[in-house]
């Protein structure tokens, strides 16, 4: 019987599907962009010599998701232009979800999905694993060869009209005033907050923490000043930051939210509810609850190891 599963519980599956598989690993995602723990698990169980397949649907490949890849010599690519569909599965398990492997949709989306267990309904595992394999039949075959593919993103005459969707890397028309593609933009749109962490220079593209206040990165910023218009902003300078205010601040460990400073609640709201249903302390968490940075974080251990040894003895920390 297939199983209802939410944000939290499709990311946690995700990674046992693949972390517990022992003879295959087919992922289907629009987007090839994958979060750094997937990426660590496949390169894990590339050195068992599995059958990993992924097939993807949008042709522009980043120098940084090819430099991983390219390691991973049992990794095939497919790709497939139509595909929208996401479907990740074992030998044993598949999971058909709305939710993409990168790390926006896994943190800040509502997704939704079902969990399908080949012991337990035969046939429905039989039925996505035949149209996994009909989809990769009909998708073209990716080689990958940094040295020809990666060069896409580094010629002078595109630079000139292509910029590069600051949340997905999506190539779009250059404007740093408008620095999302459309899908992500709808989502952006929803709360409007121009400092908004993102994840690449809207210019060059490559990886960097971007909002669209400042989508892009210091080098681009200085050659492209006087040919560009740029958004103004009128945010606080670190120095108009009171002490009183950092010392109250804190981060929610999974999304980095600001929130109330307290090592014993380390999630905001919207993420502490998603978290609750499955209560597992030991869950790893992406954010340091006091300083922000971004490290493997659990609600057990909330902070990095700097400043939990700063601040000790003036907060409540969880116990064990």
């Amino acid at each position: 019987m297939a199983k209802f599963l939410d944000t939290e519980g499709i990311t946690y599956h995700i990674k046992q599907i693949i972390k517990n598989s022992n003879d295959k690993i087919y992922l289907m995602s629009p987007y090839l962009q994958v979060n750094r723990r997937i990426k660590e698990e496949l390169i894990d169980k590339d050195k068992f010599e599995l059958d990993i397949r992924l097939i993807y649907g949008k042709a522009e490949l980043s120098s940084d998701e090819l430099d991983w890849i390219e390691d991973l010599s049992n990794m095939r690519l497919y790709y497939n232009e139509y595909l929208h569909a996401k479907c990740y599965l074992n030998e044993d398990k598949a999971i058909i979800t709305s939710m993409n492997l990168y790390d926006f949709s896994q943190k800040n989306n509502v997704e939704m999905g079902i969990l399908v267990e080949r012991d337990e309904d035969s046939e429905l595992y039989s039925q996505i694993y035949d149209e996994v394999m009909r989809v990769q039949r009909n998708s073209e075959r990716t080689e990958i060869d940094i040295k020809t593919i990666s060069h896409r993103d580094e010629e002078s005459d595109e630079s000139s009209d292509k910029g590069y969707c600051i949340r997905c890397k999506e190539e779009i028309e250059l404007d740093p005033k408008r620095p999302y593609c459309s899908d992500c933009f709808s989502s952006w749109n929803e709360y409007k907050n121009g400092d908004y962490k993102e994840n690449h220079c809207h210019i060059c593209g490559k990886e960097m923490e971007s909002t669209r206040n400042k989508p892009v990165c210091y080098d681009c910023y200085m050659e492209h000043k006087d040919a560009l218009d740029f958004p103004e902003t009128k945010g606080k300078s670190d120095e108009e930051e009171s002490s009183s205010e950092k010392e109250e601040k804190g981060y929610c460990i999974r999304c980095e939210k600001e929130i109330e400073l307290d090592p014993t609640s380390p999630y905001c709201s919207d993420c502490y509810e998603t978290w609750s249903e499955y209560e597992n302390e030991e869950y790893e968490e992406d954010h340091c609850h006091i300083c922000g940075k971004e490290m493997d974080s659990t609600k057990k251990k909330p902070t990095c190891y700097d400043c939990y040894k700063e601040y000790k003895d003036e907060l409540d920390f969880p116990s064990g």
